[in-house]
């Protein structure tokens, strides 16, 4: 049978349509300080080498930010220089390609093993992750044709960095409160705090929110929380491996490709306001992430000399029969 190239996943181009990131471009203006009108803001000349999506030049920094918010669901220099404002400790990393001299990297009491050789170091733990959740998407939707294989793995890997980028946040905090508070904290809350890595991911929420601010996180009625543990009941069916074979199918993968934007993202989002801070910017992007939707194939003619509108199926076996 000839290979089929029809692609199951399509991902949208944009995050959100026009109406609504003028929405978010003028939220965050009113939010970082603009007392202007929006049309003064439109006017606003866009800085030199800033160009749109399309590859047209911004006219104006409003449309620039407009169409950059389209794309990714972030007003990009507003959101960062909000989230710049909350977070006390903010985001430090280094990268080398040579050897020589170690390279060590701190931030708020912890110290990252020295680089000595070709490599890179970062606190940015959250963004990272967040970057990880969208690459995997997108490497999803880029593998989705026959055989599957790299689909799979893509979907897997997508998976695995959603539980972990709710657990880095978590943990980040943990370590932060633990650093700035240890003199106010009780003795209980000590405890809490320096076993808290072993702890379970529910357990993590339940005992981090009231030492970080006194109350409590509603799991029980969050609508993030919710979707987190979908997300992660399907990471678990494909990280603990119980038996002895997979069965991956495209059209369900849709669904999780499109969980992160609540379960995740959304979550997120809901644990900052709990806080009272404004998300990471990336946190942002994962939450209006771009839609994934489930492509049916068109019939094609097999590529062989007899004629068929069967979809190919591929077989794959090692060993003896």
């Amino acid at each position: 049978m000839g290979k089929a190239t029809h692609q199951f996943i399509e991902i949208d181009a944009r995050a959100v349509d026009r109406q609504r990131a003028v929405e978010l471009v003028t939220h965050a203006m009113r939010r970082s300080g603009y007392t202007g009108s929006i049309n003064q803001a439109k006017r606003q000349p866009a800085p030199a080498g800033r160009t749109l999506r399309d590859g047209r030049s911004a006219l104006s920094l409003f449309d620039y930010l407009v169409d950059y918010a389209m794309g990714t669901g972030v007003v990009e220099e507003l959101d960062c220089k909000a989230w710049q404002k909350d977070d006390r400790f903010g985001e430090i990393g280094i990268a080398r390609d040579v050897r020589g001299g170690a390279i060590a990297l701190g931030s708020g009491g912890h110290a990252l093993p020295a680089l000595e050789g070709p490599g890179c170091a970062t606190y940015a733990v959250v963004s990272e992750i967040a970057k990880d959740v969208l690459h995997y998407r997108a490497e999803a939707e880029r593998s989705s044709s026959t055989p599957f294989w790299e689909c799979f793995r893509a979907v897997r890997s997508y998976l695995s960095a959603c539980i972990s980028l709710v657990d880095a946040f978590l943990n980040r905090l943990a370590w932060y409160v633990l650093q700035e508070r240890s003199a106010a904290l009780s003795p209980a809350e000590l405890k809490t705090l320096n076993e808290f890595r072993r702890k379970k991911l529910h357990e993590k929420v339940d005992a981090l929110f009231p030492i970080a601010n006194g109350r409590a996180f509603p799991r029980a009625t969050s609508a993030g929380w919710a979707s987190f543990d979908r997300l992660k009941g399907w990471r678990n069916s494909y990280i603990h491996v119980n038996e002895p074979g997979f069965a991956f199918e495209v059209e369900s993968a849709v669904a999780w490709l499109n969980e992160c934007r609540v379960g995740v993202g959304g979550l997120l989002h809901e644990m900052n306001a709990h806080l009272g801070v404004h998300p990471h910017p990336s946190v942002l992007a994962v939450k209006h992430a771009p839609l994934a939707r489930f492509v049916e194939a068109p019939f094609w003619p097999a590529q062989d000399s007899t004629p068929s509108t069967s979809p190919a199926i591929t077989v794959s076996q090692s060993g003896k029969a």
